[in-house]
């Protein structure tokens, strides 16, 4: 089994582009906090964004965000399902 977290970081800074989508996001219901980290996220095309916040993963799917959105649980079952 091979998990993807081994290390993996990157610094996203704060453009134009991620204030603006965050600004979007934010009218589609998103906190503000969240819509900088999720902007931020599809900013830096990352594979899947996980949180355990309901309501934000629930205001993600009607915002029909460009990033893959996934509770960290729901997540873990499918790599590992998907990799035996």
């Amino acid at each position: 089994m091979t998990l993807y977290s081994s290390a993996i970081s990157e610094t996203i800074e704060l453009c134009d582009d991620i204030m603006n989508r965050a600004s979007d996001l934010i009218q589609c219901g998103i906190k503000p906090f969240d819509a900088l980290h999720v902007a931020s996220a599809e900013y830096a095309k990352v594979d899947v964004f996980l949180t355990v916040d309901n309501k934000l993963l629930n205001a993600m799917s009607r915002a029909k965000v460009s990033v893959l959105t996934k509770n960290p649980a729901a997540w873990l079952l499918e790599v590992l399902y998907n990799e035996q």
